[in-house]
């Protein structure tokens, strides 16, 4: 049965994971104050984190694979064929690794070192793809405020893989995500066709609605975001999300190319429910990358391993 583990630190953060689809259900921080902000949004009903019966359309704090995004089948070598040609498949579908339980390989929770590691085997053709894969996530509470999320997988053959999480941001949860304020460190984004599948072709978004390189509030010059992401290479975080009403700011690393930046019009079901509640990061790699020979290919081999880490960093900010 799915179970729900805790990590706490000293440094006030406290997040909970469900072995249910390797889910990150609570993620808050305690300010100087002892006020607790949450920092995602969660389900109202935390039966929703260990039914296994529950299909999670909204995929609320989720890991999602073995391949996140869509992807257009065109009859590739390691798509297999009960994914019906054609047929665009989002997330893995609903015998995706977000539907099943993890089996827990490691916990610890004190002050000075808290972690989860779970563990999921997936077999060739069980999710609509050719090959074997094993997936570790390992969630776990850093020194310097700090919530960083490793995916790691092998195989014995050859498949694809491309992980990401699926968690719902929004910073203390007073008003919608459009009063907060947003960097991202991109200058281009993938094109996407009318079904949201990559074309293969890219654009400069500079002095778009898509252009946040430049921090601003999210609601100046808004249009709803479910954008794929060109990732600068840099030391600097890939995104820095801070919101004015809890002086709070989340700084977003990753050793990932993408990040699909999507913020819904609503969310059911959640404990914080007005129009465009959140905004999702989801760090990944190339979506469709077998559907375009320009794109790096996902593909991992026997001998090889996967390794995709991606840490939020959250500070109280100085009034």
């Amino acid at each position: 049965m799915p179970q729900i583990f805790e990590l706490t630190n000293q440094n006030g953060l406290r997040c909970e994971i469900s072995s249910f689809g390797a889910t990150l259900v609570s993620f808050s921080f305690t300010k100087q104050s002892g006020e607790v902000t949450p920092l995602i949004l969660t389900y109202a009903d935390r039966e929703k984190y260990i039914d296994e019966t529950q299909y999670d359309d909204q995929y609320i704090g989720k890991t999602i694979g073995r391949f996140a995004g869509r992807i257009r089948n065109a009859e590739h070598p390691f798509i297999d064929k009960s994914i019906p040609k054609n047929e665009i498949l989002l997330h893995s579908g609903k015998n995706g690794i977000s539907f099943k339980n993890w089996e827990c390989l490691a916990y610890q929770n004190n002050a000075e070192n808290s972690f989860l590691t779970l563990r999921c085997h997936l077999n060739s053709g069980e999710d609509g793809f050719v090959g074997d894969l094993n997936i570790e996530a390992k969630f776990e509470l850093t020194r310097d405020r700090g919530l960083e999320i490793t995916y790691k997988a092998s195989t014995q053959t050859e498949t694809l893989v491309n992980l990401t999480n699926h968690a719902y941001f929004n910073l203390g949860q007073t008003s919608s995500i459009l009063t907060h304020s947003l960097h991202l460190n991109a200058k281009e984004k993938l094109m996407l066709n009318e079904h949201l599948v990559p074309t293969g072709e890219t654009k400069m978004i500079a002095q778009s609605s898509e252009d946040y390189l430049i921090e601003r509030q999210i609601q100046s010059n808004f249009s709803p975001l479910d954008t794929v992401y060109l990732l600068e290479q840099t030391e600097q975080p890939l995104a820095q999300l801070s919101s004015k009403e809890t002086n709070i700011s989340l700084a977003i690393f990753s050793n990932q190319p993408i990040c699909v930046v999507y913020t819904p019009i609503n969310v059911s079901d959640v404990n914080f429910e007005i129009p465009f509640p959140a905004i999702c990061f989801e760090t990944q790699g190339y979506p469709d990358c077998m559907n375009h020979g320009i794109f790096p290919k996902n593909i991992l081999r026997k001998g090889e391993e996967y390794v995709h880490w991606t840490r939020y960093a959250v500070r109280e900010m100085v009034i």
